[in-house]
């Protein structure tokens, strides 16, 4: 025995239109930082439906682009606006995801950015130095031009070059 019945369906399926928030293109979508230094990104946005971004809130993540298997970064940079962050994760290639996010709707809208993270330390020429007092150290001279002086003492206080060690 079979039995067939229509419903008649008093749903509301009346299409209402969301607020669509659009992130500007502001500058390059690939960054490069020295670990350490400020990271400073400026976001433009455009809403759809609103003014003003009461509505909004925002997050700043960074993922390393090729992961190991084990330590994957997942870390929340900021959660305001614009990013001005000094980062300070080791030197890699990242994915800085950008997502703002509409507290009415729940919608979000995404902006990848490719992140190359050096280090001021990289490359360059070290130097033994003397001061004035004869205290040696170990600074680092960079291609760009700009030297680093004291590298050794900064990071080791405590710890002196030989005095029959020579330039």
């Amino acid at each position: 025995l079979m039995h067939i019945s229509c419903y008649k369906d008093k749903g509301n399926y009346d299409l209402q239109q969301i607020n669509n928030i659009t992130i500007l293109k502001n500058g390059s979508d690939t960054l490069k930082v020295n670990q350490f230094d400020s990271l400073k990104v400026e976001t433009l946005l455009e809403q759809s439906l609103l003014t003003g971004e009461d509505n909004l809130t925002y997050k700043w993540s960074v993922f390393l682009s090729n992961p190991p298997i084990t330590g994957l970064i997942d870390e929340v940079l900021s959660t305001e606006k614009n990013l001005n962050v000094q980062f300070g994760l080791r030197p890699d290639t990242y994915t800085l995801l950008y997502t703002v996010t509409d507290k009415n709707t729940g919608v979000s809208t995404f902006k990848k950015y490719l992140l190359q993270v050096s280090s001021r330390l990289s490359e360059g020429w070290l130097m033994i130095s003397q001061s004035n007092d004869g205290k040696r150290d170990v600074g680092l001279l960079h291609p760009d031009g700009y030297a680093i002086p004291s590298l050794l003492s900064s990071a080791n206080p405590d710890l002196m070059i030989p005095s029959n060690l020579h330039t």
